[in-house]
């Protein structure tokens, strides 16, 4: 009996079911993640584990400079491409897919240009390569590649389309998450400064109210003319008057902030 097609059908089934279970995986992790590269490295294992990767590594594209920055790497020989933890857009094949904002997929590396170190690839045995921009909007904000030790599949590439798209929405909800957090802290370190400025010149100014209170009281008590009775009593009272307002000043700020 030729079961040839039954077992085709079988393994085809058995690749949808994986890639499936890579993209709940995935999805799980980016949501628990605390920081972008936990959610990205959690995601790289999952590629491994799920679909029959190699060797995969996640870049993320640097606001400052430009380049794109290591974030994960997962698999057989994670430290294989140290040169290449900071890659330039438009340099090798990683930067050109950030520059181009398109994949590149290839089945035969060794034999492939655009493969930069297709003799460590070769020596290795990798024949499959899948990379993927993360892209957003039109936006590229990193890139994900995948080497196979066999041929990506059809359904390979569709599910790292997919599974780019997630990548690219994670970074960038982070990013945000990470912009208002500092924008957060700046403010409430603004108002810690503010209070603290303010509760110095409070004193201050208290301490010397204090002083020129209790001393006037004090020369109110010894012999003066009647005139300089009433200029001490004026300098009294307006320093009371000046006391409240500075009682008052705390309260104020509060209502103001």
């Amino acid at each position: 009996m030729d079961i040839t097609e039954r077992k085709r059908a079988e393994e085809a089934l058995e690749s949808r079911v994986r890639l499936e279970f890579l993209a709940a995986t995935i999805g799980l992790a980016l949501a628990q993640a605390d920081t972008i590269g936990q959610g990205l490295q959690q995601s790289a294992e999952a590629i491994i584990y799920y679909a029959g990767a190699a060797f995969v590594r996640i870049w993320t594209r640097n606001e400052l400079t430009g380049e794109l920055g290591l974030e994960a790497s997962a698999g057989a020989h994670t430290d294989a491409y140290l040169p290449h933890a900071s890659v330039p857009i438009g340099q090798v094949v990683i930067g050109r897919i950030a520059q181009l904002n398109e994949p590149h997929l290839s089945n035969d590396v060794p034999n492939d240009p655009d493969i930069c170190d297709r003799e460590w690839a070769k020596q290795e045995g990798m024949v499959g390569f899948a990379g993927y921009p993360l892209t957003l909007d039109g936006r590229t904000v990193g890139v994900a590649t995948a080497f196979s030790r066999k041929p990506f599949g059809e359904p390979i590439p569709q599910a790292f389309a997919l599974m780019s798209i997630q990548l690219a929405q994670f970074v960038t909800r982070k990013r945000a998450e990470l912009q208002l957090l500092k924008a957060k802290e700046a403010a409430e370190a603004s108002s810690r400064a503010q209070s603290d400025y303010l509760a110095n010149m409070n004193f201050k100014i208290r301490n010397a109210l204090n002083g020129i209170i209790g001393m006037t009281e004090s020369v109110i008590d010894t012999e003066l003319n009647s005139h300089q009775r009433d200029d001490l009593h004026i300098i009294l009272e307006s320093a009371n008057s000046l006391r409240k307002i500075v009682d008052d000043v705390p309260d104020f700020f509060k209502i103001v902030k």
